[in-house]
């Protein structure tokens, strides 16, 4: 007879196998979800990528939980409200007294990531005192995951540009008609090396339910039981 904790063992086994199987025989869509502020979840399920440059450095890249994010231009540090005029309010951002990297007078950029993520956000607002359109776009390779397109006022209006996605991706756009400011930079990327194992097999987009359960898995592993 088979005891109870290696039953429950055996089926999440399968239930995860089963989840690859279904992958292999369906084309890879995108479940693209954008997470509109930045909850308890969304924290919970990210790390940060957090600017520690000193005000007016150029920054060239951003690294946090083995994740690193390159931009395709140099940013300038900055800090709200001294060099740097405002910024949002929670519970659109995080704080309304941010780390932030300026564009510098330019209206497009790419962060590149070292590895593919099924979770990314960012704060943004643009270096106006009137609304102005933000365009973030997610790629995997050349093909587009989603976007999130926002109109956000450039006199202490930041908003989150963030989402979630059952396809992983390596590539985030971010354009404007203004030049502008990003911090609170984020990411989720799955267990290291379930990515290569499932592409191994022919998958390319990486469920984020599976994701999870693995963590949540790991983690309960790593908690010693209790003795009665």
């Amino acid at each position: 007879m088979i005891p109870p904790r290696s039953r429950r063992d055996a089926g999440r086994v399968l239930g995860l196998a089963l989840g690859v199987l279904v992958l292999l025989a369906c084309p890879a869509r995108a479940g693209f979800t954008p997470i509109p502020q930045p909850n308890a979840t969304y924290l919970s399920e990210t790390v940060a990528l957090p600017i520690t440059a000193a005000d007016f450095d150029v920054v060239s890249s951003l690294s946090g939980g083995g994740l690193t994010a390159t931009f395709d231009t140099g940013l300038v540090a900055m800090t709200v409200p001294t060099t740097w005029g405002s910024w949002g309010s929670p519970p659109n951002v995080q704080s309304s007294t941010p780390h932030v990297l300026w564009t510098n007078g330019v209206t497009s950029l790419t962060l590149t990531l070292s590895q593919p993520a099924l979770i990314f956000g960012l704060e943004a607002q643009p270096n106006t005192t009137v609304p102005s359109a933000i365009l973030e776009s997610f790629y995997s390779g050349a093909s587009l995951i989603g976007e999130i397109p926002l109109v956000v006022d450039g006199n202490a209006g930041a908003r989150l540009f963030a989402a979630s996605s059952t396809t992983s991706f390596d590539r985030i756009v971010l354009s404007s008609t203004d030049d502008f400011a990003i911090a609170q930079v984020r990411a989720a990327v799955p267990e290291p090396g379930l990515v290569t194992t499932l592409i191994g097999l022919g998958v390319v987009g990486v469920p984020l339910v599976l994701i999870r359960a693995r963590r949540s898995r790991s983690s309960r592993s790593r908690t010693p039981s209790s003795t009665r």
